[in-house]
């Protein structure tokens, strides 16, 4: 019975061993386990923060692409503006140089006018001067006299209103010339406006390309935090 009741302390005290180096073992298991759920958790947060990032990247682009379309509408808008004022140059040369044909012209007029009538107008004058002095002797030249004041007046007015056509033929020339300028003046604003454009069209490629390639950096990331979490 002695031997018996010593093999029996023996096996329980073997089993007590065995329950300890088991509570170990299910102690480890257990900081084991903590452990892999910590790490799966910080993964998990890993990989919605790279999702985050990567969506957010998405975006960007799309944003991005939507600029540079809008900035490509613009320039074309820009350039159909500036075919426009092409043609209103264009144009306005044109009535300048219909202005200064027709101020040729009227010069031409203007100076045969005064060589047709250089020798009536001293002849003209000569008159004046004798039918003044009639008009004080003879009342009977009154009705000449005053025929001739119309004709000296109607030939005056014709010369005022010819330099009167040459200031506003002059006054249009430079009107349109300040259009011209104008003009001018727009169209290198707008081309200064498509070369900024085309500046900014360019800057927002580069930036989606690398946007694009950070993209794909995080897609790898993900890849990795996944195959991590399926192991």
């Amino acid at each position: 019975l002695k031997a018996k009741l010593e093999e029996l302390n023996s096996e329980i005290k073997k089993l007590e061993k065995e329950k300890e180096e088991h509570s170990v073992k299910i102690a480890d298991t257990i900081e084991e386990s903590a452990r892999l759920e910590k790490n799966l958790q910080e993964i998990e947060i890993t990989y919605a923060t790279k999702k985050q990032e990567l969506d957010m990247i998405d975006s960007q682009i799309t944003k991005l692409e939507e600029k540079m379309t809008k900035l490509k509408n613009q320039v074309e808008e820009i350039d159909e503006e500036k075919k426009k004022l092409e043609v209103s140059k264009e144009g306005t040369k044109q009535v300048i140089a219909n202005l200064d044909k027709e101020m040729q012209e009227l010069n031409a007029e203007i100076t045969q006018f005064a060589e047709l009538n250089k020798d009536n107008q001293t002849y003209i004058d000569d008159l004046n001067t004798d039918i003044t002095d009639l008009k004080i002797s003879v009342s009977s030249f009154d009705e000449s006299g005053t025929s001739l004041d119309e004709m000296i007046a109607r030939i005056e007015q014709d010369i005022q209103n010819a330099n009167a056509s040459i200031e506003t033929k002059q006054a249009d020339i430079e009107n349109a010339k300040l259009e011209t300028t104008k003009n001018e003046e727009a169209i290198s604003n707008f081309e200064q406006e498509i070369e900024k454009i085309k500046s900014e069209v360019t800057n927002s490629s580069e930036k989606i390309e690398a946007l694009k390639n950070e993209k794909t950096v995080k897609n790898e990331e993900l890849e990795k935090i996944e195959a991590q979490i399926e192991s």
